[in-house]
C-alpha cells in the first residue's frame, strides 16, 4: 500500500476536491481540523512519518470511540529504509569528524618544529644628514556623507479567512505560486508585509499562528 494521506487511518474526506482532514492524535488536537492533499504525505519528516495503514474497522474505531492514543510504537513511525539511511548519515558524520581531528593534530605537531637560527647583522656606520624642514601639507576637508532616510516599518494587522463557502483557503509560497498548506475558513492570520498584485489579483503576505508564512488572495480575507 502506497504511503499517502488517503490511505492513512487518520484521514477523513472533505467536500474540497482532492483534499481531506488529518485527524492524527499525535499531530492534531481533538477539535483541530487541517486540510491535506489526498495524494500527498503531509506528515513526512524525511527520516520518519506518522502514517498508519487502514485496517478493517480501524478508521471507524479511531473516529467513534475513545480518541486514539498518542503513544506510538517506534516500529510504526520509522521504516527499515529510514533507519538504514539514518545510520548511513551517522557513519558519514563520524568519518568527517575523525578527519578533522587528524588535521588539527597534524597542524599542532607541525607548529612545534624548532625555528632555524637567524644570522646576526653587522653594525653599519650611520651618516648624519641635514634635512630641511618642509611646510606641512594642508589636508582637504572631506565632504559630509549624506544619511539615507529611515524607512517606515510596516504596521501589521489581523485578518480572518472568509468568503470560501466553508471550503477553506490554500496558502501559497508566492502569489499564484506553489501550494504550501490549506487552512479552514475562520482561521486568523497576521498580515506581515505590503500587498502584491499578480495577474490582475491582489495578494496578501500573511502568517498563521504556527509561524507558517505565505500569500493568499485578498478577496478571501476579512480585516478584523
Amino acid at each position: 500500500m502506497k504511503k499517502k494521506c488517503s490511505t492513512c487511518l487518520h484521514y477523513q474526506a472533505s467536500p474540497v476536491g482532492g483534499q481531506g482532514w488529518c485527524r492524527n492524535p499525535v499531530l492534531r488536537k481533538p477539535h483541530e481540523r487541517t486540510l491535506v492533499g489526498a495524494n500527498e504525505l503531509a506528515c513526512d519528516k524525511k527520516f520518519y512519518d506518522f502514517w498508519q495503514p487502514i485496517r478493517p474497522g480501524a478508521r471507524e474505531l479511531a473516529r467513534g470511540g475513545a480518541r486514539a492514543s498518542a503513544a506510538w510504537d517506534v516500529a510504526s513511525v520509522l521504516s527499515v529504509r529510514d533507519v538504514t539511511q539514518y545510520l548511513v548519515y551517522l557513519a558519514v558524520l563520524a568519518i568527517v569528524v575523525g578527519l578533522v581531528g587528524l588535521n588539527v593534530l597534524f597542524a599542532a605537531r607541525s607548529g612545534t618544529a624548532a625555528a632555524s637560527p637567524t644570522a646576526v647583522a653587522k653594525p653599519t656606520a650611520v651618516v648624519a644628514t641635514t634635512v630641511k624642514p618642509t611646510a606641512p601639507a594642508t589636508a582637504a576637508t572631506p565632504a559630509p556623507t549624506p544619511i539615507p532616510p529611515t524607512p517606515t516599518p510596516f504596521q501589521t494587522y489581523r485578518v480572518v479567512i472568509a468568503n470560501t463557502n466553508r471550503e477553506g483557503l490554500v496558502v501559497r509560497a508566492e502569489p499564484g505560486g506553489e501550494r504550501k498548506l490549506a487552512l479552514p475558513e475562520g482561521t486568523e492570520l497576521t498580515v506581515i508585509g505590503p500587498d502584491r498584485e499578480h495577474e490582475g489579483r491582489v495578494w496578501k503576505n500573511v502568517r498563521d499562528a504556527r509561524g507558517n508564512a505565505g500569500w493568499v488572495p485578498e478577496e478571501f480575507t476579512q480585516r478584523r
